[in-house]
């Protein structure tokens, strides 16, 4: 199953709590609201968030107002970006499992409404193990890259480049997130206005360099 095949899956199968690791947390909440388009996010950010009094203040009030107000949820996701590090604390963990439970029970609003927690590692409480099942963004295969080789030519008015180099190509990209192919294919395009074998070395400089970047975000 394609991450996008169990993302559908598991919001409608009504389960509460969805976790999604992955270190690109900006791709990977466009690839989940793509994913799901039709719902309304409610979101928490901690990037973003009202620091005045704290961020473990302004989730815990966050997640209070949909724990009361089951009118604000239905049809709706509450996407937790990056905030793993919230889930130490032991009013939001509380919160969040009085939340679990009416999705759970499909009480009211609360029969068409998920969580989505999206973290580059996972930190589940104890309390909230048997309402969150944990999904992994991966990295896209050969194929995929592939496919985004020929849509970013075409994005810049160029043509794909011939299959044999163009797979080439995609396995010296392979091991990274889309955001940073789509990073390097620029830095590469920039120099002559096209993808040649010549770029395969820039690639490879900046390949190792790259993936470490994502290893040390991840852990």
């Amino acid at each position: 199953k394609t991450f996008k095949e169990t993302l559908r899956r598991y919001v409608d199968a009504g389960l509460p709590i969805i976790y999604v690791k992955s270190a690109q947390s900006v791709e990977a909440e466009k690839i989940i609201r793509g994913i799901l388009k039709e719902k309304e996010f409610i979101l928490w950010d901690a990037a973003t968030a009202d620091e005045y009094d704290g961020l473990e203040k302004s989730l815990w009030r966050c997640i209070l107002n949909l724990v009361t107000d089951g009118n604000v949820v239905k049809g709706k996701i509450f996407l937790m970006v990056n905030a793993h590090a919230m889930l130490q604390d032991k009013k939001i963990v509380m919160l969040l499992k009085a939340l679990a439970d009416k999705i759970a029970g499909s009480i009211n609003g609360y029969s068409d409404f998920n969580v989505i927690v999206l973290a580059p590692v996972v930190t589940i409480p104890e309390e909230l193990l048997s309402f969150t099942t944990v999904i992994q963004l991966n990295n896209p295969d050969i194929c995929h890259i592939e496919n985004i080789i020929s849509t970013f030519c075409l994005e810049q008015g160029s043509f794909s480049p011939e299959p044999g180099f163009r797979k080439k190509l995609a396995e010296e990209l392979y091991g990274l997130s889309e955001f940073k192919i789509r990073l390097l294919l620029a830095l590469a395009f920039t120099d002559d206005g096209e993808l040649t074998l010549e770029d395969i070395e820039l690639i490879r400089q900046q390949r190792q360099f790259l993936r470490g970047s994502e290893y040390a975000k991840e852990n």
